[in-house]
């Protein structure tokens, strides 16, 4: 199990299920770029173009099998519980709160996010 992800000078802890989702695409990028893989793994900073790529990939996959459209209801009465992703020239509107798709969709957002900043 993953607890903590090393990116640069940024740590990243183990927050519930977001390593779980990730965790198998966190091994073959482990795998393919020689990083040794354990509860801790860190990010060299030339890879992080690379490991950008994988999490966006990761993010597109959830949203492509997972993601459905909240209603106008939904969105107008509670409009707190929902965060705008873009992902390839394309709006999401998560419910970051009660879902877990969304959750997880919103989690990935942030560290791509995150590491956008440290490029």
């Amino acid at each position: 199990m993953i607890e903590r992800l090393t990116i640069g000078q940024d740590t990243v802890e183990s927050k519930g299920f977001l390593f779980d989702y990730l965790y198998s695409y966190l091994l073959r990028f482990a795998k393919q770029n020689k990083i040794p893989f354990s509860e801790s793994i860190e990010i060299p900073n030339d890879l992080l173009t690379d490991f950008l790529a994988m999490l966006e990939i990761s993010l597109q996959d959830l949203l492509e099998d997972c993601y459905e459209e909240p209603t106008h209801k939904q969105r107008s009465k509670f409009p707190t519980r929902y965060q705008k992703i873009w992902l390839k020239e394309k709006l999401y509107v998560v419910d970051y709160r009660k879902d877990i798709v969304g959750k997880i969709a919103y989690r990935i957002d942030i560290l791509i996010n995150r590491i956008k900043e440290l490029n």
